[in-house]
């Protein structure tokens, strides 16, 4: 199996987020404010256009050691994509009362922060960081 393409940068997220033009600088500032608060993580870069907050590791399909982020979000073209790692199948009522939005395995996808319920996002985040934080095949979570 491949190394993970998708890293850590040193690549400054302030900068990102002033010069992306894809969605509101409001609304990216607003998402990077509610990420540090409820993971109480610094944001990182995580290869050119993801902000991720913390770290874990676990084992790939190859049983190599793999670093992932905990959570995190990134301004695309079209919508808005919110990583939730542990997967999005314990939030099925949770994304029904959310506001509009798509999913992937473990991806919230939504075009405007202002038709989503803020309160319900940050319910799914720190669940689901309380999940990864408990995870017994996890090899380890980073500290702050």
């Amino acid at each position: 199996m491949a190394e993970n393409k998708t890293k850590p940068s040193a690549k400054n997220v302030s900068a990102f987020l002033a010069a992306q033009k894809n969605q509101p600088y409001e609304d990216c500032m607003q998402l990077l404010e509610l990420f540090s608060s409820v993971s109480g993580k610094s944001p990182t870069m995580w290869g050119s256009s993801i902000i991720g907050f913390g770290k874990y590791y676990y084992k790939n399909t190859a049983q190599k050691k793999a670093e992932w982020f905990l959570t995190g979000f990134s301004p695309r073209k079209q919508h808005f994509a919110i990583y939730i790692m542990t997967g999005l199948d314990a939030f099925k009522e949770d994304l029904k009362r959310i506001g509009p939005h798509k999913t992937g395995v473990s991806c919230i996808y939504f075009k405007q922060l202002d038709q989503i319920r803020l309160n319900v996002l940050k319910q799914i985040i720190m669940q689901s960081i309380k999940t990864l934080n408990q995870c017994t095949s996890c090899i380890r979570i980073e500290n702050p």
